[in-house]
């Protein structure tokens, strides 16, 4: 059975935000930039892969969800809970 090896974190607790709760995950089509659906502070928030830091958070609007990152990764998709809510954010 194979098993997963940890090749390194990224940290969502930084510059003056706690309590960090990623709900989910998409990837930029050139596999260089993740992007993060922190729950917590309802932030999307987005990550250097190569370097693990955060390069931008911005708004997500009300309790944020999950996320859709369209096929040439022009446009990203935040569905809010129980306001039939959908956000159109660029990613950065």
């Amino acid at each position: 059975a194979k098993t997963w090896t940890e090749i390194g974190k990224f940290e969502l607790n930084s510059d003056g935000f706690t309590d960090a709760y990623p709900n989910d995950i998409a990837f930029l089509p050139d596999g260089k930039t993740a992007i993060v659906l922190d729950v917590a502070t309802q932030k999307v928030v987005t990550l250097d892969i190569a370097t693990r830091k955060i390069t931008s958070r911005v708004n997500a609007g009300r309790q944020p969800y999950a996320l859709a990152l369209s096929a040439d990764g022009k446009q990203l998709f935040v569905a809010n809970i129980g306001i039939f809510n959908y956000s159109v954010i660029p990613p950065a």
